[in-house]
This record gives structure tokens, sequence and C-alpha cells, in this order.
């Protein structure tokens, strides 16, 4: 029996939601945040990311070995095919939800729209500081906010797949972290200090160790993991950027009670875009510039 493959319709681009905080939303209006690396879901995360090892990330490759291929479906798509390096050969082909050509729409921290003096309804959004300020009513989580409340759009012009703490210090600052121009008194000069995102009090010289705080603030707490249709978890997990952010959870077996599950310097997309529009779904001649992506 022939498996039936499924296409997507090149028309026009596909459309996928993605998910930011409001500093990153911040940064993507300022332009200075162009990559965003979201965590790979699949077995070189959930056995071991030391032992695998990423050697092509290719648009429908012929072999397709995921767990939906095992259910007599291939989808078309991109995957990062990665290799077993520890005892014995064995493969694992893993599927994107982003590709090269998508058309993502930011979706952020969001509240119900207000009406003022008969005008079209505005929706609110939290990375908006003086907005936030005098908001008083209750703000909606990015996973909830539906499409037609979108206002920034990007093309996605570059994916690839790699483990987290081998990202470089040009990268580091693509992904926007904050920075300001330090001058030193003493030596008569000045250069660049990015935030510490776990301590307000200190800066870094380093993009690197920036970065690296930003990422342990966000996945550097055991998160809680929900079975399908489930309320309750069944186990936490944790994804430190390196050992040393590890180090706290290193003797742990459970947390509040439940198995915690280490997962330390994770494989991750890195998925870098082109920001089309901040202000509401992109004109066709914006797309059209990226036709060659999503045809």
């Amino acid at each position: 029996m022939k498996m039936p493959i499924y296409r997507f319709d090149r028309s026009k681009p596909k459309e996928v939601g993605i998910l930011f905080k409001s500093s990153m939303i911040q940064g993507i209006q300022e332009d200075i945040k162009e990559v965003t690396r979201r965590i790979v879901n699949g077995e070189p995360n959930e056995t071991d990311p030391d032992l695998w090892h990423c050697y092509a990330v290719e648009k429908d490759p012929e072999l397709c070995i995921t767990k939906s291929c095992e259910k007599t479906r291939i989808f078309q798509g991109t995957y990062a095919e990665f290799e077993f390096i520890g005892m014995g050969e064995h493969y694992c082909n893993i599927k994107s939800r982003w590709e090269i050509g998508n058309l993502l729409h930011a979706r952020e921290t969001w509240a119900e729209p207000t009406l003022h003096d008969g005008a079209e309804p505005d929706y609110l959004y939290r990375a908006d500081g003086e907005i936030q300020r005098h908001f008083g009513g209750k703000w909606k989580p990015g996973i909830h906010m539906p499409k037609k409340a979108a206002r920034i759009f990007m093309m996605v012009t570059g994916l690839s797949c790699e483990r987290i703490s081998s990202i470089s210090a040009e990268d580091c600052i693509k992904e926007g972290i904050e920075r300001e121009f330090f001058k030193f008194i003493n030596e008569g000069k000045g250069g660049w200090v990015y935030k510490n995102y776990e301590n307000d009090e200190m800066l870094f010289e380093d993009p690197y160790k920036s970065f690296r705080s930003l990422w342990n603030k966000i996945h550097g707490a055991p998160e809680p993991v929900f079975a399908k249709g489930e309320s309750k978890p069944y186990k936490y997990i944790v994804y430190p950027f390196d050992e040393e952010a590890a180090t706290p959870y290193v003797l742990a077996q459970t947390w509040r009670g439940l198995p915690l599950q280490i997962i330390t310097n994770p494989w991750v997309w890195a998925i870098r875009f082109r920001t089309l529009s901040k202000r509401g779904r992109p004109t066709s001649d914006q797309l059209d510039e990226f036709k060659e992506l999503w045809k």
C-alpha cells in the first residue's frame, strides 16, 4: 500500500503562530531581534542530547521515520536528521513546525479590544509599556490570542538545528538581548553592556553571558508536563543552558513530589526571520518579495 503524502497549498505562504514574551516583542519592534530559538521536541532531547548528532536539516527527506510515518502518513515539511552516536546504529528524523518561507504571526500577551468615540476597536498589548501602565483590566496569555488580534508578522528566512550553548556572540545580539552603550570614565572609552536577566543589579560585557541568563530565566526552572486530557502533571522538566546551570537540580530526583527530568544544553531550532509588519497583516507586495522562499 502506497503511503499518502499530505502537501500544503503553495499558492500562498503557510501561516504559523509563534509565542513571544513581551520583552522579545519589544526587541522585534526595535528591529534588534532577528532570530529565535525553540526547543526540539523528540527523541534526541528526550533521551540524552549528548548522544546525538544532527547532520542535516533537509526539506522532504526521502527517509521519514517519525512516529507519524509509522502510522502510514508522510507529511511534507522540513526535518532535522539525527544520528545516534552511542552504542548501536540508530537514526531519527524530527519534523520542524517551522519552514523557510512560512509567514509567522507573533502571539503575545494581549487584552480584549476597547471602544472609544465610536472608532474601530483596538486590541491592547502588554509589550506597549505606556498602555500597560494605564490598563487596569485583565491580560490574556499569547497562547489564547486569536489570529485576528495579531499585529506583528515575520517571514522565516533560515532554519537550523543546534545545541543551545553553541550560539555565537553575534546571534546572542540578534536574539534581541537588551543592551546600552556605557562610557568607562576612568579609561576614557566606552562599549556595549548587556542585561543580566537573573540579576538586575549586574550587567555583562559579554553578550553570550547575557543570553545565557535570559535562557535560564525562561527555561531554567522546572515546568510541569501534562498528559493529553489531564489537568494534573505527571512529571516536571527543566532545560538548563549548561552543566553549571543544571547543578542545583543534579541531585534532585523529584520536584514537588513528581519525577524531574533534566535536559542540559538541549537541541533547539534556530529560526531566522525578517519582520514584514508591526501594525497588521503584510501587503501582497511585501509577501511577493519573498515568493521564492514559499513557492
